[in-house]
């Protein structure tokens, strides 16, 4: 039988893992050799999503949390790039949030007040944030746009129903070339922040 060598092979694997998430946990189940090379890319993707589920990516529930909990630490701290968040308590987001000091993409959503999570996001090293703001700064008098949270960001996508003054300071995201709004009560503002926001190269309203 013929043998490919083992960077051809570790090759194919790390390929097939990058395109298709969800068959890592089979993938790792090969031999142990593929296990090692495809494990970490396991959890590149934390997507955590109490109603609703997708086939692209390993799906994790309540139900799933504890085993996320007995990781070791250097796994979610090493591997964890894009973290999706929607309905989960306040203290899984914490706890994942915390743990996952790389996330450079993240996708949060909560029926609850999140504000208590600003010092665990603001230090992430973010270059994209899909959240609403106003919740996020939820104790704050204002939101502040010089926050450390938008010190590295380029792609922001507010999540926020209403639109108010405060917005306007978007322009002072030193790095910010992707916005994009969900509610068409943004509409005037994006015209404004088209003529103000300098590094601004693409934005999007987005009316369902």
């Amino acid at each position: 039988i013929p043998i490919l060598p083992a960077e051809l092979e570790k090759e194919i694997f790390e390929m097939t893992a990058y395109t298709r998430p969800s068959s890592i946990p089979r993938l790792m189940l090969v031999a142990h050799r593929v296990k090692i090379w495809v494990e970490p890319l396991l959890f590149r993707v934390i997507v955590l999503d109490r109603f609703s589920k997708t086939p692209t990516y390993p799906m994790a529930d309540d139900d799933d949390f504890s085993g996320i909990q007995s990781l070791p630490t250097s796994v979610l701290r090493d591997s964890v790039r894009h973290l999706f968040l929607h309905n989960m308590p306040n203290t899984v987001s914490q706890f994942i949030l915390s743990a996952s000091s790389a996330v450079e993409d993240l996708w949060i959503q909560t029926f609850e007040v999140n504000s208590f999570l600003l010092p665990f996001i603001g230090v992430l090293p973010l270059k994209r944030l899909y959240c609403n703001l106003k919740a996020l700064f939820a104790d704050k008098v204002q939101i502040d746009f010089g926050h450390s949270l938008f010190s590295r960001l380029t792609h922001l996508e507010l999540l926020d129903l209403r639109a108010t003054d405060l917005y306007f300071d978007l322009a002072l995201i030193p790095h910010l070339t992707h916005l994009a709004f969900n509610y068409p009560v943004f509409l005037d503002m994006s015209l404004t922040l088209l003529k103000t926001c300098k590094s601004l190269r693409v934005l999007v309203l987005v009316i369902s």
